[in-house]
């Protein structure tokens, strides 16, 4: 399903408050897990290196960290949020995986010398609940579903690989192995059940997008029904309407339009037609103002004063509306429309002027 991008700003507004939570958390129980190899301890018949567990815990508390700042405070980090934590999961959560399983903490690294063997099955548990939840969640589902998957079929083979080995020692190791096991087979049949049931709900939502688009027309015409529209509010509204770029290049003018400037504005610049620079900035602050580029929540459409000049270079006021026609993929406006209601004695000369015009049209004299 695609989401819009003020659903997608708000989704990552929502996992960064989130993160703030659990970021600090998660770097508290790193610090307890792997702390004591830091400072030297470590099981009897066990391989402790405190200077790799310095280095690993080091990384993960910097990752982590560095992305909530990013998170925090760049918008286009922002925007690519969910596959910086598909990433960052996929290699943090694989590595735990593996040094905490039995197997290798036995035969391989020993990174967490007083953690019981319990501490393999909590950290898949609390991954996979994070992963799955609005802290940091991946792009898609099938993102979702081929993390949880993948690291399971890991922890998964290891633990066959303890079923199978003879040569385990008979102690706490031996006593949870057919536990962890079962865990994994479970949760590898419900990952199973998942995946099964959304293929089928996605096939049924492209029917049914396909369906909804031979019937409606194509994506397009609902914002090319919803820019007529706004066209229609303001052409009632107001004496003028023009149709710019998000640089304020006329691409759409009327007839009215072109009879106020006294000529046609077609590819003119309509700040150019403001009375002087003084004018321009302000009529270009309120704009910011209204629809900021940074996709901070703007004020909308507002009513504002305009002193503007004709082809003569004759001033005249004008109550100004400008609305946002379009949006780009990232919520910026990329396309206007400006409604002008004309002010004055001005806008009787050209309502004047547009009237015989109508009546030399009719063949009837005008009053």
């Amino acid at each position: 399903i695609v989401m819009s991008p003020e659903d997608r700003e708000r989704q990552a507004m929502l996992s960064v408050r989130g993160l703030k939570f659990a970021v600090p958390v998660k770097n508290l129980i790193t610090c307890y897990l792997l702390g004591p190899t830091v400072l030297g301890e470590c099981g009897s018949e066990r391989v402790c290196i405190p200077w790799l567990n310095l280095l690993l815990l080091v990384l993960d508390l910097s990752v982590f960290s560095v992305h909530l700042f990013l998170a925090m405070n760049q918008k286009t980090y922002r925007e690519h949020i969910t596959m910086y934590n598909f990433y960052i999961l996929l290699g943090f959560w694989s590595l735990w995986n593996l040094c905490s399983h039995p197997v290798c903490r036995q035969y391989m690294l020993e990174l967490f010398a007083v953690s019981p063997p319990e501490v393999h099955v909590t950290i898949n548990i609390v991954a996979t609940a994070i992963c799955s939840s609005f802290v940091m969640p991946p792009p898609t589902l099938k993102h979702l579903i081929g993390l949880v998957t993948g690291e399971f079929l890991v922890s998964l083979a290891l633990s066959s690989v303890e079923v199978l080995n003879f040569h385990v020692d008979g102690g706490w190791l031996s006593a949870v192995r057919l536990d962890i096991v079962m865990f994994n087979v479970a949760i590898l049949l419900i990952g199973s059940t998942i995946i099964i049931g959304t293929m089928t709900v996605e096939r049924d939502i492209k029917s049914l997008a396909f369906e909804m688009e031979t019937t409606l027309g194509p994506s397009g015409s609902f914002e090319d029904d919803l820019e007529r529209r706004k066209r229609a509010v303001l052409t009632a509204l107001c004496d003028a309407v023009l149709t710019t770029n998000s640089s304020f290049l006329v691409t759409g003018s009327e007839e009215n339009a072109d009879r106020i400037f006294r000529r046609s504005m077609l590819n003119e610049t309509l700040t150019d037609y403001l009375k002087d620079q003084v004018e321009g900035d302000k009529f270009l602050t309120a704009v910011r103002k209204q629809f900021p580029d940074d996709g901070a929540v703007g004020e909308g459409p507002k009513r504002m004063q305009v002193a503007l000049r004709d082809n003569n270079n004759e001033p005249f006021e004008a109550d100004v509306v400008v609305s946002d026609a379009r949006t780009d993929e990232n919520g910026k406006v990329n396309k206007y429309m400006v409604g002008m209601h004309i002010r004055g004695e001005f806008r009787a000369r050209a309502l004047d002027e547009q009237r015989r015009q109508h009546c030399g049209l009719l063949g009837t004299p005008a009053d």
